[in-house]
Formats: C-alpha cells, sequence, structure tokens
C-alpha cells in the first residue's frame, strides 16, 4: 500500500480491515483496528477476548490486546508514539483513518494524540482495492455470471397482479 504522505493508516472492521488483514471482526462498542505505519511492523488491536477467534494475521503483523480496563485509544497512541520513537502526546504526524470508524475512537485517539493531524485513508486505500489478483477477477466473473443467471430467471416471473409477499 503507498501511503500517500501518511505516517499511518488506521482502520477499523469490517471491509477495510478485512482487505487489509483477510481477519473479519464485526464493528462493536469496543475498538478493533488495524495501524499500518508507513515504516515498522502493522499492528492489529483487539479486544483480548477476540483474540483467540482471530485468523492468521498477515506475516509481520503484531497482535496487541487490551482488557476491560484498559484504554484502546491509549493503547494504539503508544503504538504510534513507539513507532516514531516518540513518547504518547507529542507525536507530530498525520495519520489516515477509514471513513467507517466510530467517531467515539477517532475521538479517543485524538484526544490521546493531540499534535498528530488526522484525515481520512480512502485515497490510499481506494487505489490499492482496484487492483485485483487473478482470483479475485475469477470470483468476480463467477458472481457476475451467478448474478445473470438468476436475472434471466428472475424477468420471466409474471409479477402483475402478485402482491409484495407474493
Amino acid at each position: 500500500v503507498h501511503t500517500d504522505g501518511l505516517h499511518f493508516l488506521v482502520e477499523g472492521p469490517p471491509a477495510d480491515m478485512g482487505y487489509l488483514t483477510g481477519a473479519h471482526t464485526s464493528p462493536s462498542e469496543r475498538l478493533s483496528g488495524f495501524i499500518l505505519p508507513q515504516m515498522g511492523p502493522a499492528y492489529f488491536v483487539v479486544p483480548a477476548f477476540e483474540a483467540p477467534s482471530l485468523p492468521e494475521l498477515p506475516e509481520g503483523t503484531m497482535l496487541k490486546t487490551w482488557g476491560e480496563t484498559d484504554s484502546p485509544a491509549k493503547l494504539v497512541a503508544s503504538i504510534v508514539a513507539a513507532s516514531l520513537h516518540s513518547g504518547p502526546g507529542g507525536v507530530n504526524c498525520t495519520i489516515g483513518v477509514g471513513e467507517r470508524m466510530w467517531s467515539v475512537f477517532l475521538l479517543r485517539m485524538q484526544a490521546e494524540l493531540p499534535r498528530a493531524s488526522f484525515t481520512l485513508a480512502i485515497a490510499v486505500l481506494s487505489g490499492a482495492r482496484q487492483v485485483k489478483s487473478n482470483d479475485e477477477i475469477e470470483a468476480m466473473k463467477k458472481a457476475g455470471a451467478k448474478s445473470d443467471e438468476a436475472f434471466a430467471e428472475l424477468v420471466k416471473t409474471p409479477f402483475i397482479g402478485k402482491s409484495e409477499l407474493e
């Protein structure tokens, strides 16, 4: 992923985090996220109780968990600070965040990283997501063919005079 001047990408579930890591988690009231620094290892941050259900993470990805009494925003801030060899709160950097990240998580991260600039990560990710592997292209072709078959059957069905339930 070309980071386009960002120091970090911070993505949450579901789509972009799953795309980048292969780990598909559901959004919840608990912060789960993927932190991709411009330099150094990537981090996957999840509540401790969710860690056992994760699939194998990409090579070089560090897993960081947090407990019920921990602050996940402080954990994210400590990862950002350590990646830049700085103390928490004193980090000057630009962080691209996923557009579906819950505002409560973003606000808490902003409070922990007051000198950081936050922006949307969509410009970085949209280009990466446009590139498809051969397997993805084949899956898209199969899905398109199945959709065409279903539509061809659907148009044969008479709808005039029928209720929505029918």
